[in-house]
């Protein structure tokens, strides 16, 4: 009984893990997730170092916050029935 939840937790919550490492690593398609260069934070640096960044946050919030509103409204007027 407890195996097929440890399978389950093993496949979708602990190997996708390997893939947040990316964030912190210059992938290479020669190197792989494992033989790729480590950068630490350098990305997240130059992320926040650009000055497109206010917007995309901005643009994100906008519809995130419109869509959350269109979607309440909308399932008040007409509800799932």
């Amino acid at each position: 009984m407890v195996i097929p939840v440890l399978l389950w937790y093993a496949i979708f919550c602990y190997l996708p893990m390997y893939g947040v490492t990316l964030a912190f690593k210059t992938y290479t398609y020669k190197g792989g997730i494992f033989g790729s260069p480590w950068v630490g934070l350098a990305h997240f640096a130059e992320l926040f170092q650009d000055t497109d960044v206010l917007r995309a946050v901005k643009n994100s919030l906008v519809f995130f916050l419109g869509t959350t509103v269109f979607c309440c409204c909308s399932t008040r007027c007409f509800p799932i029935k």
